[in-house]
């Protein structure tokens, strides 16, 4: 991740996302299902040419009442609860999240969260039954979907803890 991506917390978002690893969300533990890996963005390309990004109503489809973790080259990213009314709950890391909502804007999915950072916006393509996420900025990030769960993300609320 760079911080073109998320200005102001590239750092600590990366931090956490290596503490997260994939074990966070394991198909053992939460009994999520396990998406293949993809690993090579060169292969992706003809891909993405040829693939149309799904719409708003065809992404709430799909995401709806899931938790699906996402992956960069087989690295944590982190994971998203997708909710009623296209609300969303985003975590980095196992215990922190930050809430949000989705919107289309154009051929975009965008994301705006809590922390007032304004829209993160997204394309998302269904390529054989699991998402792939290219984001719309410099950086051009990849996300794919790693894992799927009906179980909501275990988040703990803000203040509590040590």
């Amino acid at each position: 991740m760079t911080a073109s991506v998320f200005p102001g917390s590239a750092l600590r978002r990366t931090v956490a996302l290596i503490a997260l690893g994939l074990a966070t969300v394991s198909p053992q533990v939460s009994g999520a299902q396990s998406a293949p890996e993809h690993n090579a963005p060169a292969a992706n390309t003809a891909r993405q040419i040829a693939s149309t990004p799904l719409t708003a109503e065809e992404f709430e489809a799909y995401a709806k009442g899931k938790t699906l973790t996402y992956s960069d080259h087989g690295i944590a990213y982190g994971a998203e609860q997708y909710l009623p009314d296209n609300r969303v709950r985003w975590a980095f890391d196992e215990d922190t999240c930050m809430e949000g909502y989705w919107y289309q804007s154009g051929p975009s999915i965008c994301f705006e969260y809590d922390d007032g950072e304004g829209p993160q916006c997204w394309q998302f393509f269904n390529e054989g039954g699991k998402l792939r996420a290219v984001f719309e900025g410099e950086s051009g990030t990849e996300l794919y979907e790693a894992y799927r769960s009906d179980e909501p993300l275990a988040c703990v609320p803000e203040g509590l803890g040590v």
